[in-house]
């Protein structure tokens, strides 16, 4: 009877598993990290997105704010000035 083994390389015969020797679990492992990165920098991107319409909203509140500011000043009476008091000399 022939060996069913019998032709096959050293290194199939090694134990090592056929994915690995072929490289396509390796292969797999990169999809799924190139996947759980691509999701995270999505995450990210949306999250850089939100902060970025924070920063305007709060800019413009801050416009707003000096400009009311300056309104004030600009439309303010200005202090009386006292009088110099009468030296007896």
């Amino acid at each position: 009877m022939r060996d069913p083994r019998a032709g096959w390389s050293a290194t199939l015969m090694s134990g090592i598993p056929l994915d690995e020797w072929s490289g396509s679990g390796a292969t797999k492992a990169l999809h799924e990290t190139i996947r759980e990165f691509n999701e995270a920098t999505t995450r990210q991107t949306k999250h850089l997105i939100v902060l970025t319409y924070v920063i305007a909203i709060l800019t413009l509140v801050m416009t707003v704010g000096v400009g009311v500011q300056i309104w004030l000043a600009l439309n303010a009476e200005p202090p009386p000035v006292p009088a110099c008091p009468e030296s007896d000399d």
